[in-house]
């Protein structure tokens, strides 16, 4: 995600998931969310929300600093990473130099996608 909008819609997710970006301290890993739910009901129930708050409080319980959440709503596990954007622009920060994370936290590995599928 490259645009002002799409940043800004990120930077929305952080109080709905009861959570602000943090500075890492020296030594402190980190981390990153990434949350996805594929269905309009998921949406809308146990959905980005409920799984994120589960993803913040896991980060916080590491220890780690969250520095950034992404969250693809909507979109199915079955899709290659390239075709969610967040995920790609998730690993699009990845592959820079120097990382701007070390941690991607998820709530279960089905976020990420299906096996043999999402990377």
């Amino acid at each position: 995600m490259s645009t002002t909008d799409d940043r800004g819609r990120r930077e929305a997710l952080f109080p709905a998931l009861d959570a602000v970006a943090q500075v890492a301290e020296p030594g402190q890993l980190r981390a990153v969310a990434y949350l996805r739910v594929s269905t309009e009901d998921q949406r809308k129930g146990y959905g980005i929300a409920y799984t994120g708050k589960r993803v913040v409080k896991h980060i916080a319980h590491k220890g780690w600093a969250l520095t950034n959440v992404f969250a693809d709503e909507g979109f199915s596990g079955s899709l290659d990473y390239a075709q969610r954007p967040d995920v790609k622009e998730l690993m699009r920060q990845a592959r820079m130099t120097p990382k701007p994370f070390d941690v991607v936290a998820v709530y279960e590995d089905r976020a990420i996608g299906r096996k043999g599928r999402a990377f």
